[in-house]
């Protein structure tokens, strides 16, 4: 089994610039790498992009790898800060949840690095698939 990821991989507002509550609050804890992509295929949901992962897809999300506190406990509670900002539910609601927090390869530099990244948890084909991999805020 390998080990939890120690990058999270962001692509819509968590990445540097955006107007969001949890971006400044990650600021606090977290570094940003680098930009990078993963594959799959990203769509825009209006106020916040919508992915779905697809190893095999050609398409490239662009997003960001951010490196998360190397303390456990501060790794832990920013993560569970972000399942609630994202709409990650536990338990028996599990499967009314916004999105899924997921291990995804991300490549930074011509290296996959084991990343966590929240991908859609519902049908995401009415909404418009974003050729170019790159979410910009309207």
């Amino acid at each position: 089994m390998r080990p939890l990821p120690e990058h999270l991989f962001v692509y819509g507002t968590l990445r540097r610039g955006m107007d969001s509550p949890m971006r400044t609050r990650m600021e606090r804890d977290t570094t940003v790498v680098g930009p990078a992509t993963l594959r799959g295929q990203l769509y825009d949901a209006g106020w916040h992009p919508a992915l779905v992962l697809d190893d095999a897809a050609e398409s490239l999300v662009h997003g960001e790898l951010v490196h998360l506190p190397h303390d456990k406990h501060r790794r832990r509670r920013l993560l569970s800060e972000l399942d609630h900002y994202e709409g990650v539910l536990h338990g028996p609601a599990e499967h009314l949840s916004l999105f899924h927090r997921v291990i995804a390869d991300a490549l930074y530099e011509g290296v996959l690095h084991a990343t966590w990244v929240y991908v859609y948890a519902r049908d995401a084909s009415r909404f418009t698939a974003i050729p170019d991999g790159t979410w910009r805020r309207a």
